[in-house]
């Protein structure tokens, strides 16, 4: 199963947006604008990779962006904001972490348009 997929099952958010989507290494970044909606998670992978983290569980947590990082596309930029009761901001992302061997690694799954 892609790891998308297994996201989808968890994240409504992956399961709506997730057909167009980048992962983004922000471990050594410091320009993220991240802000959690609550809506968070864990998917058990049994020492495994999953979106190039290894571990035995993968935390998630949905959230949107403010759209100053460079990662943002034109498109995602000048897109109209959709107002949905659960996603009300144009840049979402689900930030994903792990933890293998002392070795915590992070990234942001992004939403682009």
């Amino acid at each position: 199963m892609k790891d998308i997929e297994k996201l989808k099952v968890c994240s409504r958010m992956a399961d709506i947006y997730g057909d167009k989507y980048e992962i983004i290494d922000i471990t050594t970044r410091n320009d993220i604008s991240f802000h959690p909606n609550g809506y968070c998670g864990c998917i058990q992978s049994a020492d495994d990779y999953v979106f190039g983290i290894r571990c035995n569980h993968l935390m998630w947590a949905e959230g949107n962006c403010e759209g100053s990082e460079s990662f943002w596309n034109t498109l995602d930029k000048t897109y109209p904001i959709i107002y949905d009761k659960d996603f009300v901001d144009t840049f979402r992302a689900v930030l994903v972490y792990g933890n293998h061997k002392g070795i915590l690694t992070t990234k942001l799954i992004v939403f682009h348009y």
